[in-house]
């Protein structure tokens, strides 16, 4: 089992018709989240927020926006200016703030309501403050990192100019000294994560790695890999994007054969596949005399858009049992990948059990190939149909030009419905391929197993219509 500690949400203390402030701590950063009753927003200005450092430093958190200054399309970058909220107060319910760095120990916010005064000027309101702590936090075995996702912003522009973050054309190998700051500052705590793994890994010689890639062309995540030598296997993707043909010229070549032959230069070991369409797997997995221990994944790819550009996650798993099952998805795809599909690896439901807020086990079943995928090649309509013909509002119907009942009795045998006790309706459904027995095979787990067999077990369609 991880465990996984629930995302730290603290509330102020309030009365009945008080200001209520309620902090929910994200990745080195906080929403803040403020409610009035209704009686007390005549003349509600807003709300000025106050950040106290860990080191006893209060300051006012500063706005974009004021009341003297009008912003229109015409208004250049240079012409705004930042105004204290308590002068400026923002006129949102929430607001978003990560401090830079963020300090060991607690920080306290406080949020007071500002109103418009009788002669013009701004007077105080109630006030809350929360008290929370916003370093790094392990949950568990699990620690997770985000890029920063900002370059599209004003605060990219303020910082960097709008400068590039790579050279044009790119290269694998380009030099990212000038856009280490620009790297830094985008990749945020997922960039991080990534080159600190790699970085770990590499250092102790005891240690192998296994890489599952899809987009690999960010030049340090790729010098690093290098510089593992034999101790590095890469299973990377070769569908149509990552490859170059002379037929179907490109406007920027393919990058990955690239980074394949940087990596094998220094006697890495590399296959490449799709499956059945795309290896779309971001996935690194230390090894240690062959048994892995830790593993990286998440939604963040290892190029430069990935951690630069686009809002990306990282996830690192610090448990044997959660690696041991990312390898034996590489081991079957670097030993057979044409067999994986059929492989017992890709057919087997595994449970992840994770404690909620509550304190109560909920399971969790997941195949470790896509569900998605599953349902939509054996030509049923839409997974959204599968889960409404699961909470009863109706029968599954097959696409048009879909194949005949009979050719979907062998592999769609499996639907799995979890229960989660705790809500009112379904909240998961994953469905399975495996051949051989015909008929559906209904799975729900929780409290209202009965009813839910008995409400469901009709109504799915696995290969006759119901």
């Amino acid at each position: 089992m991880v465990d996984v500690a629930p995302t730290q949400t603290v509330k102020s203390a309030a009365s009945p018709g008080d200001l209520a402030l309620v902090a929910h701590r994200g990745d080195r950063g906080v929403l803040l989240a403020m409610d009035l009753p209704q009686e007390r927003t005549d003349r509600l200005a807003g709300f000025a927020l106050y950040r106290k450092t860990p080191g006893g430093v209060e300051r006012p958190l500063l706005n974009r926006l004021d009341f003297a200054t009008p912003v229109t399309s015409a208004t250049t970058p240079a012409e705004r200016r930042w105004h204290p909220s308590d002068k400026a107060p923002f006129q949102k319910f929430r607001w978003v703030d990560m401090p830079s760095p963020v300090e060991a120990g607690t920080y306290r916010y406080t949020a007071t309501a500002r109103y418009f005064g009788g002669t013009g000027g701004l007077v105080d309101g109630p006030s809350a403050f929360v008290d929370i702590d916003l370093a790094d936090e392990h949950l568990g075995a699990l620690t997770i990192g985000f890029t920063r996702g900002y370059i599209s912003s004003q605060a990219y522009a303020d910082r960097f100019h709008n400068a590039p973050f790579e050279p044009d054309p790119p290269t694998v190998d380009f030099d990212t000294t000038p856009y280490r700051a620009q790297y830094q500052w985008l990749g945020f705590h997922a960039r991080e994560l990534v080159m600190s793994f790699l970085a770990d890994c590499q250092s102790d010689l005891s240690v192998t790695l296994d890489v599952f890639a899809f987009d690999l062309n960010e030049p340090d995540v790729i010098r690093m890999m290098a510089g593992f030598g034999s101790r590095l296997r890469l299973y990377l993707d070769n569908s149509p994007t990552h490859v170059d043909h002379a037929d179907k010229p490109k406007a920027r070549p393919a990058m990955e054969p690239q980074a394949q032959k940087a990596i094998e230069a220094t006697g890495g070991a590399v296959k490449t596949g799709h499956f059945g369409s795309l290896a779309h797997d971001k996935v690194l997995i230390a090894r240690r005399n062959g048994t892995p221990f830790r593993v990286l994944t998440g939604s963040a790819n290892f190029s430069v858009r990935g951690l630069y550009v686009q809002s990306n996650n990282v996830l690192v798993f610090e448990s044997a049992e959660v690696a041991g099952l990312y390898g034996l998805a590489f081991d079957q795809a670097w030993q057979n990948a044409p067999g994986f599909r059929n492989s017992a690896v890709a057919r087997a439901m595994v449970s992840a059990p994770r404690r909620n807020s509550a304190g109560r086990t909920r399971g969790f079943l997941a195949p470790l190939r896509s569900c998605r995928l599953a349902v939509a090649d054996r030509g049923f309509a839409q997974w959204g149909e599968v889960v409404r013909s699961v909470r009863g509002h109706g029968p599954l119907r097959r696409r048009a030009g879909s194949p005949d009942a009979t050719r979907h009795r062998g592999p769609f045998r499996h639907l799995l419905v979890r229960h989660h006790p705790d809500d009112q309706g379904l909240r998961a459904v994953q469905a399975r391929f495996q051949a051989g027995n015909p008929n559906p095979v209904c799975v729900p787990v929780g409290p209202r197993a009965g009813a839910i067999q008995q409400r469901v077990g009709r109504r799915v369609w696995a290969g006759d219509p119901p």
